[in-house]
């Protein structure tokens, strides 16, 4: 698995490190939490480790974007 993978949010491609392990326990979390909000609570964790990145609310991104890159965080983390 690479460090880092490339997601595209707002048509704006965003390099995201790998999550570390604070991160994934973030995650288990995460999954106990609503379902409805999983795939954004990923993204916005791990956009914490982007510099320049913001926050996830503020970014003009369809839901099909943010679920593609949510599922690509976590397949790059080890999770399939």
């Amino acid at each position: 698995m690479s460090n880092t993978i490339k997601i595209t949010l707002g048509g704006k491609k965003i390099e995201v490190p790998k999550l570390n392990v604070g991160q994934l326990r973030e995650v288990a979390r995460i999954f106990a939490g609503t379902k409805e909000e999983i795939s954004f609570d990923v993204v916005q964790l791990a956009l914490k480790r982007v510099e320049g990145a913001g926050n996830l609310d503020d970014i003009e991104a369809g839901f099909d974007e943010v679920a593609k890159a949510a599922a690509d965080i976590l397949v790059n983390a080890g999770l399939k």
